[in-house]
């Protein structure tokens, strides 16, 4: 491990490998980048991988617009593979939401974005195992679809070091070195790295690393499990993501056979990072899978595969539900 750098990024998830790519195709010479474990063996490993185009907020809009042209031709723009499918991503919304999900469907489509509202008609034609009760409408962007997250944080890490970017892998930050204020480096469990850059991208430990350096950032790890049902093998055609802004749940498929589900609503409880639950419960999964049958009763025929919470993994199993 080098001692010195031009910029240090910590933290190994596609953020932090995206970084560091970034840094070193735009000419710093020296980067480091320290990951306490694996690359993608935080969140980004146990994502959903949903990419969409779909915000409100102009910017995160824009932002997710020049995205796209990545993943489309990720072996080109970036090499390896990110496991890309462009599936198509719907918002579905009731009455009451009807109107905004309108509003930002006109932003998007002056902002370049290939955007449509499309009735509940028209998502029932889209999709004909979809029972469109209690929706009016749905923005559809057939774009957008669902990556590997692993795999392409594991291919950023790699066009990183094609870059000449050094990975340090299994190697914790313990402490920053300061100077009148300044942040001169990194301390970690390998010894001490300078640097006149150090760059947090730590995800949910990003506010205890701030807090080395005395800085408060107001985050909140909390737990979000999914759920993995087998589709039925009479409905094994491809489909588009689904957020079910009408119930809050979101449905993404896992190429043809499987359907990760999971909640959009905002989660209160604090949980650490560190320690805790990684599998679902059978109350979540008992929960998770009536959630699915609301919008495709046909997955009254599937199984549950597995799931877990944002650093779990798939290996819980059950019978059919």
């Amino acid at each position: 491990m080098k001692t010195t750098a031009d910029a240090i990024v910590i933290g190994g998830g596609i953020n932090g490998c995206s970084t560091a790519y970034r840094l070193a195709a735009r000419g710093v010479k020296r980067v480091t980048l320290i990951e306490r474990g694996h690359i993608a063996s935080g969140p980004t490993g146990r994502s959903s991988g949903i990419v969409r185009q779909h915000y409100t907020h102009e910017t995160l809009a824009a932002m997710a617009r020049d995205s796209v042209t990545v993943w489309d031709d990720f072996g080109q723009v970036i090499g390896g593979d990110a496991g890309f499918v462009r599936s198509g991503v719907v918002f579905m919304a009731g009455e009451a939401d009807a109107q905004a999900l309108t509003a930002t469907v006109a932003m998007q489509q002056r902002l370049g974005i290939d955007a449509r509202v499309l009735s509940a008609a028209q998502l029932k034609e889209l999709e004909p195992e979809l029972a469109s009760d209690g929706l009016a409408c749905g923005a559809y962007e057939p774009g957008g679809g669902y990556a590997d997250p692993a795999l392409a944080a594991t291919s950023y890490a790699a066009a990183a070091e094609r870059a000449g970017v050094e990975l340090v892998r299994k190697t914790e930050v313990t402490g920053l070195s300061m100077d009148r204020g300044r942040i001169t480096g990194v301390l970690t469990s390998a010894g001490p790295i300078a640097s006149p850059i150090v760059i947090n991208v730590a995800g949910p430990w990003g506010g205890r690393l701030a807090a080395m350096a005395g800085a408060t950032i107001p985050m909140r790890a909390s737990r979000h499990p999914v759920t993995l049902l087998q589709r039925p093998a009479q409905w094994r055609k491809p489909t588009p993501v689904w957020a079910d802004l009408a119930t809050g749940w979101y449905f993404k498929p896992e190429r043809q056979d499987t359907f990760m589900v999971g909640s959009l609503q905002d989660i209160d409880t604090a949980v650490d990072p560190d320690n805790h639950s990684t599998v679902p419960s059978f109350d979540e999964i008992e929960r998770y899978s009536l959630a699915i049958l609301t919008r495709f009763p046909i997955m009254s025929e599937g199984a549950a595969r597995g799931g877990g919470g944002p650093d779990s993994t798939t290996s819980h199993r059950t019978g059919n539900r």
